[in-house]
C-alpha cells in the first residue's frame, strides 16, 4: 500500500511492516505500485522511482535536477518496464532510465496511467487525452476518436477484450473498433469523478469515485451496487482498487485508510433511516420475515423489506421505553420484554401489557424462552425467573404464574439470558454467581464457575451443533461447558486468547458453524477444527465495515436466509456469512529469514548463498562449528489469514513431516555433520496446501572426524599401545620371578578364603533373595521391597570388602552375619529368630578375626537344623573371651544332626557340606604354632528326656588385636 507521506506497508492478512525512507525508499509520497515477473516491487514515488527486491531498495530518478515524480508504472510481456512521469516517459535499458522519444511533445507531460491491451498495444493516459503506442509509433486520441479532453485517469481491460477508460471528469468509456464512447450517463455513474476502475474475477466492474466510495456495475444483470460509508467503507473518496488472487476487492481512501470487500458485506441502518432510536437492544424476525428490533428511544422499530420500517412507542398505542428483549411463541404472538414495564404482548395490532401486579415476579425484563409444553420463562433483572403457563379463558389470555428465585434455590435473581437445550432444560445466566439450570422435574442445579468474578457474570449463551454451551462472560472471555456428559460430571473451558475482548455481550452461530461474538469493539468470528476447538479469529470492526462499532447484549439473531442480524449502540447491521468468499486458492508461502546463530545468513559470510526474497541462489556448506540454523517463514492467504497451518520436515535430520501447527519458525541447533534439505509446506483453514519450499545446505565434518585424520590417529595410537606392551611385558618377567615364591606361600590361604567367600555368596542364596523381594515388588509392597534390597546390597558389599582384608573388626564380622540372617529370616517367611551377644570383656573395634569364619556354621544352622521345625526357630551367637583365645559359638534350637541326616538321606541329597572342613583349614593355618587340640567343636544339644534339642558349634580363635 503506498501512501501519502507514510511510506509503503506490506501487509499479510495479519501484520504489517511499513518502509520509510530511513529504510533508503527514495520518497514517502507514493503515487503507484507494480510488481514484476521476477517479484521485485516498484514504487513510484514524488521524488523518482524504488524498486524493492526484499534484501533492500534501489532508487532512480530521485536526486537533484535529475527527480522526477513517478506517477505509473507499466512492465509489458517482453519485461521491458515503462515508467510515467510528470515529464514525460521513460523506459529501463539496463539498469538505466532513458527518456521515451523525448522529441514528442505530446509525450512531455503527466502520464496519468499505462496499460497494455492484450494485443501488446500500450495505451498511455494524460492529462489531456489519450495515446496508443507500438514500438516507437504514436497515436493520438482526441474528441474525433470520443476521448474527452480530461484526465485519462485510469484504464482496464474486460475477459472479452474490450477497453474501458475512466476520466476524471468525462465519465467512463468504452473502446469501440477505433472510437471510444461513453455510457451510463444515468446515476449513479453520471456526474461522477473516477479515480480507478478494476474489473474482478466475474467481470464485473468496480468504480473507485471521488465522493461516492465505490460503485460496482454487475455485468450478468447490469445493475449498480454503491458501497459507501452507510455500508462500512472507512470513507466516500477511494483512489485506487486491487482485486487481489483471493477475489477480494481491496479499496485504497483518501483519509480513510484501507477497506476491503470480500463477499462479507456489512449493510446498516441508523436513525437516519427510520429506526426510532440510536441504541438496539433486542431484535427478532417474525414468521413473515419482518424484523423487530427493541430500541432506545421509541420501543420498537419494525422492518419489512416492501414496507420500510415502522416504529411503535407511546403514539402507536406502546410505550417510549427500552425494549431489551423480543420474542415469538408458537402461536405467532410477539412478547416485548421492556425495562421497568414488564412485558408487552402484541397480538391482532395491539399490545397488552403484564406486570409485576399481574404476577411477574419483575418488572425489568432480559430474556424470555418458550419450552416444549409451551410455557413461557421469563428472565429478569432482579426479580429471579418466571414460568408463566396460559390458562384457556375465552375472554383473553390469562397465565398462571411459578417462580424461581433464591428463595427457590436459584443462585441469583440478577438474570442476563436463558437458553432452552435439546432434553428441554433451562439455562440461566446470572449477572455475578455462574450458571444455573432447571431440569424437567423443575429440580435446580447451580454452577457457579471458580475461575474468577468476570467468569460468573454471564452474558450470553448459545448452543452448537455438537451439544456444547458456550458462555460470554464480563471480563473473562469465553466459556464452554458440555451440557450432555456421559460421566454426569459438568466440565467447563475457557477461550480468551484471540478475542479482540473479553466482555462478551452476544453469542451466534452461523449457518457455516462458526461462532460470532460481539463486545464493545466490535464482532469476532472463532472458526472451529472438527473437535470444536477454536482454531481461526478475525475481528470485524469499524475498518471491516462494521460501523456499529459496540454491540448491545443479547440483540443477535439468525434470519431463514442465513443474515445475521446485530444491534448496536449506532444502529442495526445486517451481515450474510454465507456470502463470504471461501478461499479456493492455496496460500502462498515463502522462507522469511534464514539465521545461522541468529544472524541473518544476508549478514554472513555466506551471503552470496542467498538471493532476492531469500531465495536459495548457491549451495550452503558450513563448518562443524556453524551448526545452528533458524528457519522464519510465512504463507499468506488474504481471505482467511488466521486459519493457516504450518508442518516441516528436515531431510536428513528428521525422519517424517511435522504435525500442522501455527508456529512460524523452526530452530535446529547441534546439527551433526551431514547434508539436509529443509522442506515446508502450509495449508489454509479449508484444507488447500501450499506448493512446498525447500532450503539445502550441508554441515562439514570437524577434521577430527576426516579420514585421514582417523587413518594417522589408528597408527599412532597402535605404535604406543606396542611399545608400551614391550615395556610391560619385559617388566612383568622381571617382577613375575619375585613374586613367584611369595605366590606359593600363599597360595593355600587364599585358595581357602576364596572357598570360604564362595560358601559365602551361594547362588541359591541369592536367588532365593532376589526373587523374595521380586515378590514383594509384585505385590506392589515398595516400602518392605526397599528394605530388604538395601539389607542385601549392604551385606554383598560387605562380603566384597572383607574378602580383600585376612583379619576384620568383631564389629563388621556382626553386621555381616546380621544382614545376612535378616535376609535368610525374610527369605524363610520369618520361620525362626536369632539374637547375636558380645561380651563386655570385648572391644569389638578393636579384636580381629579373620574374615567370613562365623557364616558357614550358621547357614548349617538354618539349612539343616531350623527349616525342618515345625515351630519358629532360633539362633543365638555369642562371642566369649577366654584365656588365649576368643570364643564364638552358634546354638540352635533345630532337629539336631541325626535327625537332618535321616532326611537328607530320604531325599536323597548327596551334597557334601565343606564348610567345615574349610574353615578347620583355616583355623589350623592361623594355629600351627598353637598346642591346640580342638579349634571346632560339634555339641548336640539334649532335652532332660534325651531328645533331640538342637546343635551347637564353638569356634577358638587366637587373640588379635588392631
Amino acid at each position: 500500500m503506498g501512501t501519502r507521506g507514510g511510506g509503503v506497508a506490506r501487509y499479510d492478512g495479519l501484520d504489517l511492516e511499513v518502509f520509510t525512507t530511513r529504510r533508503r525508499l527514495a520518497s514517502n509520497y507514493l503515487n503507484v505500485l507494480i510488481e514484476d515477473q521476477d517479484r521485485n516491487v516498484w514504487m513510484g514515488t514524488d521524488q523518482g522511482l524504488s524498486r524493492y527486491d526484499g534484501l533492500g531498495f534501489q532508487n532512480w530518478l530521485h536526486q537533484g535536477e535529475d527527480s522526477r515524480a513517478v506517477l505509473s508504472l507499466l512492465e509489458d510481456r517482453t519485461g521491458q518496464l515503462w515508467v510515467g512521469t510528470d515529464q514525460g516517459i521513460y523506459r529501463m535499458e539496463g539498469d538505466s532510465l532513458r527518456a521515451f522519444l523525448p522529441q514528442r511533445e505530446e509525450l512531455q507531460q503527466k502520464i496519468l496511467c499505462l496499460y497494455e491491451d492484450r494485443d501488446g498495444f500500450i495505451w498511455v493516459g494524460l492529462e489531456k487525452g489519450l495515446i496508443g503506442l507500438r514500438n516507437e509509433s504514436v497515436q493520438l486520441y482526441g474528441r474525433k476518436q470520443g476521448v474527452p479532453a480530461a484526465m485519462i485517469s485510469a484504464l482496464a481491460e474486460d475477459q472479452e477484450g474490450t477497453l474501458w477508460m475512466a476520466s476524471y471528469q468525462g465519465g467512463i468509456f468504452q473502446k469501440k473498433g477505433d472510437r471510444f464512447r461513453r455510457i451510463w450517463d444515468s446515476p449513479p455513474v453520471l456526474g461522477r469523478l473516477f479515480f480507478d476502475i478494476q474489473f474482478d474475477q466475474e467481470d464485473n466492474l468496480w468504480l473507485a469515485t471521488q465522493d461516492a466510495g465505490v460503485i460496482k456495475w454487475n455485468r450478468r444483470d447490469s445493475t449498480f451496487r454503491t458501497f459507501g460509508e452507510a455500508q462500512g467503507l472507512s470513507n466516500n473518496q477511494v483512489r485506487c482498487l486491487l482485486v487481489d488472487s483471493w477475489g477480494t476487492v481491496w479499496m485504497g481512501t483518501s483519509g480513510g485508510g484501507l477497506s476491503r470487500y470480500g463477499g462479507q458485506m456489512f449493510e446498516h441502518w441508523g436513525r437516519n433511516d427510520g429506526i426510532g432510536g440510536r441504541y438496539v437492544y433486542s431484535v427478532l424476525e417474525d414468521k413473515d420475515c419482518r424484523i423487530w428490533m427493541g430500541v432506545s428511544a421509541k420501543g420498537v422499530t419494525v422492518f419489512d423489506k416492501n414496507q420500510g420500517f415502522r416504529s411503535f412507542g407511546w403514539e402507536e398505542g406502546f410505550l417510549d421505553i427500552k425494549v431489551k428483549s423480543l420474542f415469538q411463541d408458537r402461536k405467532n404472538r410477539i412478547w416485548l420484554g421492556t425495562e421497568g414495564a414488564g412485558l408487552a404482548l402484541f397480538q391482532d395490532s395491539s399490545f397488552r401489557f403484564f406486570d409485576g401486579s399481574s404476577g411477574l415476579s419483575d418488572n425489568w425484563i432480559r430474556d424470555i424462552v418458550e419450552d416444549k409444553k409451551g410455557r413461557l420463562w421469563v428472565a429478569t433483572a432482579g426479580g429471579g425467573l418466571t414460568r408463566m403457563e396460559e390458562i384457556p379463558d375465552t375472554t383473553g389470555p390469562r397465565f398462571r404464574f411459578e417462580y424461581f428465585r433464591e428463595k427457590e434455590g436459584l443462585r441469583s435473581n440478577r438474570l442476563n439470558s436463558l437458553h432452552l437445550d435439546q432434553e428441554g432444560r433451562i439455562w440461566i445466566a446470572t449477572a455475578s454467581r455462574g450458571l444455573s439450570m432447571i431440569d424437567a422435574q423443575d429440580q435446580i442445579t447451580n454452577l457457579p464457575l471458580q475461575d474468577g468474578q468476570y467468569q460468573n457474570a454471564i452474558r450470553s449463551l448459545a448452543e452448537d451443533h455438537l451439544g456444547y454451551l458456550w458462555m460470554g462472560t464480563a471480563g473473562g472471555g469465553l466459556l464452554r461447558l458440555n451440557m450432555y456428559p456421559e460421566s454426569g460430571t459438568y466440565r467447563f473451558s475457557s477461550y480468551r486468547d484471540g478475542l479482540t475482548s473479553g466482555n462478551v455481550y452476544l453469542l451466534a452461530f452461523d449457518e457455516l458453524g462458526d461462532l460470532w461474538a460481539g463486545s464493545e469493539s466490535g464482532l469476532d468470528r472463532l472458526s472451529f477444527d472438527p473437535l470444536q476447538e477454536p482454531i481461526a479469529f478475525r475481528h470485524f470492526g469499524q475498518t471491516e465495515g462494521f460501523v456499529g462499532i459496540e454491540t448491545c447484549q443479547n440483540s443477535i439473531t439468525r434470519d431463514r436466509n442465513g443474515d445475521l442480524w446485530v444491534g448496536t449502540i449506532n444502529g442495526m447491521t445486517r451481515f450474510n456469512p454465507v456470502n463470504r468468499v471461501q478461499s479456493s486458492r492455496a496460500p502462498r508461502l515463502h522462507l522469511a529469514q534464514v539465521r545461522l546463530f541468529y544472524q541473518p545468513i544476508q549478514q554472513s559470510p555466506y551471503r552470496h548463498t542467498i538471493g532476492a526474497w531469500n531465495q536459495q541462489v548457491a549451495g550452503l556448506t558450513l563448518p562443524a562449528d556453524e551448526n545452528h540454523l533458524s528457519f522464519s517463514f510465512s504463507a499468506i492467504d488474504l481471505q482467511s489469514p488466521e486459519g493457516i497451518q504450518y508442518s516441516w520436515w528436515l531431510e536428513g535430520g528428521e525422519k517424517s513431516w511435522s504435525p500442522y501447527q501455527q508456529e512460524k519458525s523452526s530452530t535446529y541447533s547441534n546439527l551433526a555433520p551431514g547434508t539436509y534439505t529443509f522442506h515446508l509446506r502450509a495449508k489454509n483453514i479449508e484444507g488447500l496446501e501450499s506448493q512446498p519450499v525447500k532450503f539445502s545446505f550441508a554441515v562439514e565434518p570437524p577434521f577430527w572426524e576426516t579420514w585421514w585424520f582417523i587413518l594417522g590417529a589408528i597408527a599412532v595410537l597402535g605404535g604406543l599401545i606396542f611399545a608400551f606392551f614391550r615395556y610391560r611385558l619385559n617388566q612383568v618377567r622381571q617382577l613375575a620371578v619375585k613374586d613367584r615364591e611369595k605366590l606359593e606361600v600363599e597360595k593355600g590361604l587364599v585358595e581357602l578364603e576364596q572357598k570360604a567367600l564362595r560358601l559365602q555368596m551361594n547362588p541359591h542364596f541369592i536367588f532365593n533373595a532376589l526373587n523374595s523381594i521380586q515378590g514383594l515388588i509384585t505385590e506392589q509392597d515398595t516400602k518392605t521391597a526397599r528394605y530388604y534390597l538395601a539389607k542385601f546390597s549392604k551385606l554383598m558389599r560387605m562380603v566384597l570388602e572383607n574378602s580383600r582384608e585376612g583379619l576384620i573388626p568383631v564389629e563388621e564380622e556382626i553386621q555381616t552375619l546380621e544382614h545376612y540372617m535378616a535376609i535368610e529370616r525374610f527369605c524363610s517367611g520369618e520361620k525362626f529368630e536369632y539374637e547375636i551377644s558380645v561380651d563386655e570383656a570385648i572391644d569389638p573395634e578393636e579384636v580381629l578375626i579373620p574374615a567370613m569364619m562365623i557364616q558357614p556354621f550358621i547357614e548349617n544352622a538354618i539349612i539343616h537344623g531350623i527349616s525342618h521345625l515345625p515351630e519358629k526357630g532360633h539362633i543365638k551367637v555369642q562371642f566369649r573371651p577366654q584365656t588365649g583365645w576368643m570364643e564364638v559359638s552358634v546354638t540352635d534350637n533345630g532337629i539336631g544332626r541325626n535327625k537332618a541326616a535321616q532326611i537328607n538321606a530320604q531325599q536323597k541329597q548327596h551334597h557334601k557340606s565343606t564348610a567345615l572342613l574349610v574353615t578347620q583349614e583355616r583355623l589350623d593355618l592361623l594355629t600351627e604354632d598353637q598346642n591346640w587340640s580342638k579349634s571346632i567343636q560339634i555339641i548336640d544339644l539334649k532335652t532332660s528326656k534325651g531328645a533331640p534339642a538342637g546343635t551347637k558349634v564353638v569356634v577358638r580363635i587366637p587373640w588379635m588385636r588392631d
